[in-house]
């Protein structure tokens, strides 16, 4: 397997994937049902698994904050483009976009 599939391909069996990669069935399977949860690949019953059409403008975000005793409120999240200061400070391309997140963080009902 040379590491390159297009949308629509048929990836290999489990038993394939678990004797090239020298690991166990189980383990295949959870990492198939990840990337199939992050939307890269699909299954059909039956069949097998296969890659997805990219989806180019939809975003996946998730946070590891520790938030012990916190309670936080996002009030907005959009694609922005951003400023120069902001592309200088994050080397970005002129044409890069960014995710402007906005939220509120209150502990025992006192805004942080």
């Amino acid at each position: 397997m040379g590491g390159e599939f297009n949308p629509g391909d048929l990836l290999p069996s489990e038993n394939v994937l678990s004797t090239q990669y020298h690991t166990s069935r189980e383990t295949v399977r959870k990492s198939l049902n990840i990337l199939e949860k992050e939307g890269f690949i699909y299954s059909r019953a039956g069949k097998g698994s296969y890659i997805s059409s990219p989806q180019h403008n939809v975003f996946s975000m998730s946070f590891s904050e520790d938030d012990s005793g916190n309670q936080t409120k996002y009030r907005n999240i959009t694609v922005i483009e951003p400023s120069e200061e902001i592309r200088n400070a994050l080397e970005l391309n002129s044409s890069d976009k960014v995710i402007e997140i906005s939220r509120v963080i209150s502990r025992n009902g006192i805004r942080r």
